[in-house]
């Protein structure tokens, strides 16, 4: 995907990663994806395994936390949390 990262992203990125209490956000893997929240809402029902995931506001944008999820059989378990930029989502683990 070619994402352009304006300035108003990178701003909310950081502003994201100061409330997820990371101090940068190269402390963590980050990629992009056109797939919306509601995607994300949907999909969570067909993954292996997800403890629990939260909504919330990160740097001022729309959000979902997922916590100990498992895509599938044998996958290790993870944390993330997407943030919506518009006209794509943040993925941040």
């Amino acid at each position: 995907m070619n994402t352009t990262i304006t300035s108003e992203i990178s701003d909310a990125l950081q502003a994201a990663c100061e409330d997820l209490g990371y101090d940068d956000p190269s402390d963590g893997e980050v990629m992009y994806t056109r797939e919306t929240l509601d995607n994300y809402r949907s999909a969570y029902k067909g993954w292996r395994e997800c403890s629990s995931f939260d909504e919330l506001e990160l740097g001022g944008l729309p959000a979902i936390q997922f916590w100990g999820v498992q895509a599938f059989k044998g996958q290790q378990r993870k944390d993330f949390t997407v943030i919506d930029c518009g006209d794509c989502r943040i993925v941040f683990s």
